[in-house]
């Protein structure tokens, strides 16, 4: 594979995402992008990189940049996605992946007539934990999953408030919820249907376009069924709550290990896999540049590629159609 450069843009995550770029020796070079001036060089003065700029058009016409991070507010993914893909240049972009569903599938067709490599930064699928959980259900150890709850539980009050999320975000499942959505789909099958609720915790409608707290029920293609709550205001600390019953055993994710029964009076067992990735020098967000950069030297769909990711923003778009209607919404086909 010949080196590649890479550009990404935003400061915030795409900081946590660098570490993952500057190890891998197939990435010739990085450009940083922000339009903070403050925070672009405090970022490439820590890094050591010299290359900046403040505007991310300027790294869609750079012929030495084959890869884009697009680690932006969320209501700009769409637009440099698919810029860059049109570009053609392969694509990391940070979760969510779209707003909506319409959106999504512009992406899908940015991907489709360019031919290059979109990856949603979907990291729960990169845990050592949940891969190991992943195993577990495909084995059968646990029988046929036939309940699950999968709740985002993360008080982010602070960046609601003070930020682009509060005036941007018309759905906290789709800004954040979504990491458990696309691990639910991941593990159990796909979605067919869902039911939502949504209330205001702390935040007002003043400071914040979503309430902070959205309840779905969700129905399975296979028959399951499942809990999803996201909580952007619980005053707890945050967790990944991951809770599997199947007909043979339940699985239940907690902090620092999780844990796992073999029927109704088994002894808890331990599960000690690592609630992070396996590699953590490279941060929670760099975790899974290494896999996109394989799949482009084998020309391998990513683990999370742009329909994967599509169809994870079509469940938080039914839920979030459903928490306005007040009645079940099927999930759609991206």
């Amino acid at each position: 594979m010949e080196r590649i450069g890479v550009g990404i843009i935003g400061m915030g995550v795409g900081r946590r995402q660098a570490p993952g770029f500057l190890a891998d020796d197939r990435v010739s070079h990085v450009v940083l992008c922000d339009n903070d001036p403050e925070r672009l060089k405090a970022t490439a003065d820590e890094l050591e990189i010299s290359d900046t700029t403040a505007d991310w058009r300027d790294l869609m016409a750079r012929d030495d940049l084959g890869l884009i991070s697009v680690a932006s507010p969320d209501h700009l993914h769409c637009e440099m996605s698919v810029a860059a893909l049109d570009m053609g240049k392969h694509v990391l972009c940070e979760k969510p992946m779209a707003m909506d569903l319409v959106e999504a599938r512009q992406m899908i067709a940015a991907v489709e007539r360019s031919g290059k490599k979109l990856m949603v930064n979907n990291i729960l699928r990169f845990f050592e934990r949940f891969q190991y959980v992943k195993q577990l259900v495909e084995s059968g150890e646990l029988g046929e999953i036939y309940a699950a709850e999968g709740d985002y539980i993360h008080n982010t009050l602070h960046l609601i408030r003070n930020g682009w999320r509060g005036p941007h975000r018309h759905s906290v499942a789709t800004g954040g919820g979504v990491h458990l959505i696309d691990l639910l789909r991941w593990i159990v099958g796909e979605v067919d249907e869902a039911f939502c609720y949504a209330t205001r915790g702390i935040l007002s409608k003043e400071e914040a376009k979503s309430p902070d707290c959205m309840v779905a029920v969700l129905r399975f293609k296979n028959g399951a069924v499942a809990k999803s709550m996201t909580n952007m205001a619980a005053q707890r600390p945050a967790i990944h709550n991951l809770i599997l019953y199947g007909t043979k055993g339940v699985f239940i994710n907690r902090k620092p290990d999780g844990i796992l029964y073999r029927g109704e009076s088994s002894e808890a067992e331990l599960v000690t896999a690592k609630y992070a990735p396996a590699d953590t020098g490279k941060g929670l967000k760099g975790a899974a540049v290494g896999h996109l950069l394989d799949s482009i030297e084998h020309d391998n769909q990513p683990l999370v590629d742009v329909y994967e990711g599509a169809r994870s923003i079509a469940v938080c778009d039914a839920m979030y159609r459903s928490s306005v209607s007040g009645q079940p919404v099927p999930v759609e086909e991206p």
